[in-house]
């Protein structure tokens, strides 16, 4: 499976544009907004997580 991950919702609508599933990570920049509210497929706490 194709996938990306981001820390931003431009990350986010560049996963979806790209018709991949998309990974966020909370700790980047994201104008403020949780980044839960750009509705991606997963949220990691931590990207160690991802590297498994």
């Amino acid at each position: 499976m194709r996938g990306f991950v981001g820390d931003s919702s431009i990350d986010v609508a560049t996963a979806r544009n790209a018709g991949v599933c998309v990974w966020a990570l909370p700790y980047g920049y994201n104008m403020g907004d949780p980044i839960a509210a750009c509705a991606p497929d997963h949220v990691s706490e931590d990207i160690s997580a991802l590297l498994h």
